[in-house]
Parts: C-alpha cells; structure tokens; sequence
C-alpha cells in the first residue's frame, strides 16, 4: 500500500508556515507600518529641535536616508516579503528534487522510501510465516530476526532523513519570518554584525534543506537495488511465488498452530538452506548500508555548519540539559 505519511506530515507544516509568514505580512502592514510612520514623524520633530539648539551637527540626508529606508523596508516586506522571498526559500528544496530525481518533491522520496521498506519487510514476513507453517523452524527463526533487523534500521534510517528535512523547514521558516527586523540593523553600524549572523543562520538551513533532499534522492536509488534483490529472494521461497496476502498467511500460520495439524505437503512452500542463509546475508549488506546512510544523516548538520563559518542549530540539545539536570 503506498505511503503518504511523509507528504501529509510537511503537507500540513507547510499550510501552518504559509499562514504565519501572510499573518505576519498582514500585521507588518496593519500595525508596523503606521507605528514607524509615527516614529518617523516624531523623530524629525526630535531632529529639527536639537539643531535649533545647536546640540546636534549631524545632515539633514543621513537622518532622513535612514528613517526612510527603514520605512521601506517594513513596507516590501509587509508586501514582498512573503510572496517574494519567504516561498522562494521554502520551496527551494522541492525544486531541486523535481531536477535532480523523479519525484516532485523531497517528502514523496520519503514516502517511497517508506513503501519500499514497507514492502520487503511484507515479503520477509511473509516467508518467515510460510516457513512456520511448513514446520521450518530454523527458517523460520532466521527471516523472523531477520523482520526485526531491518525494521529497526530502515525505521532509524528514514526517522533521520525525515528529521534533518523537517529540522530544516521549520528552523528555515522562523528565521525568515524574522527576517526583516535583521535588516534593519543594516541601518546602524553598531548592528551590522547581527544581520551577517542572521544571514549565515539562513544559509545553513537553505543548504541543510538541499543537501538533505540530495540525501534522500541520492539513497533511493541505492536502497532500491538491495530491496528488489530481497524481494526476488522471498519470491524464490515458495513454490506459488509467495502467498497472496500477508494477514492470510499470519490467519494460516495461527490455525495450524492452534489446532496442532501440519500443513499437507503439497501446500508446503519449498525452502533450502541456501536460500536462507542468501536473505540472511542480504540483510547483513542492508544493514551496512543503512548504518552508513545512517551515521552520514546524524552528522550531515555538522557538514553543513561547516560550510557556513559554524553557523546553524544544535539538535538535542535541550535532551541533554535535561539528562544533566537529573544526574545531579
């Protein structure tokens, strides 16, 4: 069955980010812009009363210049802002997938991650039930571990993917709805530091965002080729090439158990040791590679600090303030 946990999941994140960044456009022009305008005013009272009294020496342009410019940029990003800039950056990951993959975007590689996980953790259950029900206890044991195994990594693996992308959306989405009150800051000297720090912030959830869709477009391909192997594997271990439905083969399994009759030989799935042991060792593979994909997914926001001069966001870390204060 296709998965659409992923879609409806940042779906709906999505939704909630498009209404803060219009309530905040809506509010930058209902209650911003004319309290600045105020400011504005009575600043040039302030102005014009420090030059009668010979207390100020400053030109009239560079006070104006910047109360001016301020007021303009309150008034583009109240406008422009959310149209303009706000969606270009959210949306910047979905673009590069729909260029770089076959999906149109980050969330459904998700999804088909999902499913395709879904599906060889269906095929090996499946041959694990047919395996007790034919009495095959060994085998049975080994694809049953074997269903744990690479439920446990392909679950770890796409919970990390899955959080890096949505690390990024969210921490992206409010550093951008307070975007423009950091340019304003380009207006003083004294402040200019927080703007570039503000802006090195923005650069490392934009390349968190793309790197973890390149990630994600990346290992599809890889996880792909292992899984069709696997479930070639699980098709070769019945004779019918697989039960037709994994609750019918689990409904089979518990009556034959419960009514203590062995199954008759010619509905008996014909299994080897090879075969086996060849899913077993399959799984091992799949284990390294998820464990790589894993480890590279934990460490990826560590990349990404790199890139932008050690800005960016630490995850885990309120986790772990709280495990210190239990400690002592």
């Amino acid at each position: 069955m296709p998965s659409h946990a992923f879609s409806d999941l940042f779906g709906e994140v999505d939704s909630k980010f498009a209404a803060v960044t219009s309530n905040a456009a809506a509010g930058m022009s209902a209650y911003v812009m004319p309290i600045g305008w105020a400011m504005l005013g009575i600043s040039l009272l302030v102005y014009s009363a420090l030059i009668l009294e010979g207390k100020i020496n400053n030109p009239m342009l560079d006070w104006m210049s910047r109360g001016v410019g301020m007021m303009f940029v309150l008034m583009a990003s109240g406008i422009y802002y959310g149209p303009w800039i706000s969606s270009a950056l959210t949306g910047l990951p979905t673009a590069l997938s729909a260029a770089v993959g076959n999906s149109s975007s980050p969330t459904q590689l998700l999804d088909t991650l999902a499913g395709n996980l879904e599906a060889m953790v269906a095929g090996i259950a499946t041959g694990a039930v047919d395996a007790f029900v034919a009495w095959n206890i060994g085998g049975g044991v080994l694809l049953f571990f074997a269903v744990i195994d690479v439920t446990l990594v392909g679950c770890v693996l796409l919970v990390a993917c899955a959080f890096n992308l949505m690390y990024a959306k969210i921490g992206l989405g409010i550093v951008l709805v307070v975007g423009p009150f950091f340019v304003l800051c380009l207006f003083w000297p004294q402040s200019k530091n927080y703007f570039y720090s503000w802006l090195s912030t923005v650069l490392y959830f934009i390349f968190l965002a793309v790197i973890s869709t390149l990630f994600v477009v990346f290992f599809i391909g890889i996880a792909q080729t292992f899984m069709t192997q696997m479930e070639s594997m699980i098709k070769g271990l019945t004779a019918s090439g697989g039960t037709s439905s994994y609750a019918a083969a689990v409904a089979d399994a518990i009556k034959a158990w419960a009514n203590n009759t062995p199954v008759p030989a010619s509905s008996a799935p014909h299994t080897s040791a090879s075969q086996l042991f060849n899913i077993v060792a399959l799984v091992v593979e799949i284990n390294f590679v998820f464990m790589t994909m894993i480890l590279v997914a934990i460490d990826m926001k560590s990349m990404v600090a790199s890139l932008t001069g050690g800005s960016g966001g630490s995850a885990g870390s309120g986790a772990g303030r709280i495990l210190q204060h239990f400690r002592h």
